[in-house]
């Protein structure tokens, strides 16, 4: 329950909170607030236990209500979503898997809004922390670079919506993991 408590419905109602006063317009008008999502590249939709309708919702992504649905449903133990968990590792990328799917959704509704709002997801990379045991090969300062990046990069201004690791995109649906140099994921 704490990794969706903590990467999807708390990052959420932070998000929204502030949402408003982001998308006030600024003077300037060439320049968005930014609203960055940390994900991770663990929870991207090629798993092989992301299936059926779950799949089909965060691959679509236009639906907040279905993706809060399936959030709650994980939250709570209902395994019937065809999404596969029950493990610490699998309740992470799940929560990371809706996570990024909200960013999606977000930078869609702003857009349609014509708010003044980039949204980023991004992915910090394997870091060394105490979360892991320290077996990350990335420091924390590394994994920060991106995060910092997408906070402030103008070269990006026209990519929201976008998913970012290592200051490039990457793809929301499937991720190479064996580019990681290590075997951090191959029980996702």
């Amino acid at each position: 329950k704490e990794s969706f408590k903590v990467n999807y419905f708390n990052t959420v109602a932070v998000t929204e909170a502030f949402l408003p006063l982001l998308a006030v317009p600024k003077p300037d008008h060439k320049i968005k607030s930014r609203v960055v999502i940390v994900s991770s590249r663990a929870g991207c939709f090629d798993g092989a236990s992301i299936k059926g309708d779950a799949l089909a919702a965060l691959l679509q992504h236009k639906d907040q209500a279905k993706i809060d649905a399936l959030a709650k449903a994980w939250e709570n133990g209902d395994d019937t979503t065809g999404f596969g968990f029950g493990t610490n590792d699998a309740s992470y990328s799940n929560s990371k898997a809706l996570i990024s799917a909200y960013g999606r959704i977000l930078a869609q509704r702003v857009a349609d809004q014509k708010l003044p709002v980039n949204i980023f997801v991004t992915c910090p990379g394997y870091c060394s922390t105490d979360m892991n045991g320290h077996t990350g090969h990335k420091t924390v300062q590394e994994g920060a670079d991106t995060l910092s990046w997408a906070a402030y990069d103008e070269s990006i201004e026209n990519a929201s919506g976008k998913f970012f690791g290592e200051r490039k995109e990457v793809s929301f649906e499937s991720f190479d993991r064996s580019t990681l140099g290590d075997k951090a994921f191959d029980k996702h």
